[in-house]
C-alpha cells in the first residue's frame, strides 16, 4: 500500500469513533455527511432516499453471558441496540442458545425466536 493510500484509508477504530460521533449528532449535522442525500433531495428524487442504508448497531451475546436470555434481551432493547449475534457453540459458547433443546423439539425454536421478536417491538 502506498503512503498516499495509507493516509486516505480509515482504520476500524477511527471509523467507529467517527461514526459514533455522527450517530450522536443532531439530524441536521448527520444530514451533512458527504454522499448522504439531503431531505430536500430525497423529496425531489425518491430514488435518492432509497440509497440510504441503515446499519443496525448490535452486540455479540457473550458480553451478557451472566444474564438469562430474557434479561439480556431487555438490556439490549433498553440500550437501543438493534441487533444481537447469538453464539451457538465453539469460541463464543452457547450461553443463550440451547442448541440441543432447540433441535429436539420443533416448537421450541419458534418460542425462542418469539422472545427476540417481542423485544424487537420495544
Amino acid at each position: 500500500m502506498s503512503r498516499k493510500s495509507e493516509k486516505r484509508s480509515m482504520g476500524r477504530r477511527r471509523f467507529l469513533a467517527a461514526s459514533g460521533v455522527l450517530a450522536a449528532a443532531s439530524p441536521a449535522v448527520a444530514a451533512n455527511v458527504p454522499g448522504a442525500p439531503s431531505p430536500e433531495t430525497s423529496r425531489a428524487n425518491p430514488k435518492a432516499a432509497q440509497l440510504r442504508v441503515k446499519i443496525p448497531i448490535g452486540v455479540c451475546d457473550p458480553v451478557y453471558k451472566h444474564l438469562s436470555v430474557d434479561a439480556m434481551l431487555e438490556r439490549i432493547s433498553t440500550l437501543g441496540l438493534e441487533a444481537v449475534e447469538i453464539g451457538t457453540g465453539g469460541y463464543p459458547g452457547s450461553w443463550h442458545c440451547p442448541v440441543d433443546q432447540l433441535l429436539a423439539d420443533p416448537a421450541k425454536p419458534r418460542a425462542w425466536k418469539n422472545k427476540f421478536d417481542e423485544n424487537a417491538a420495544v
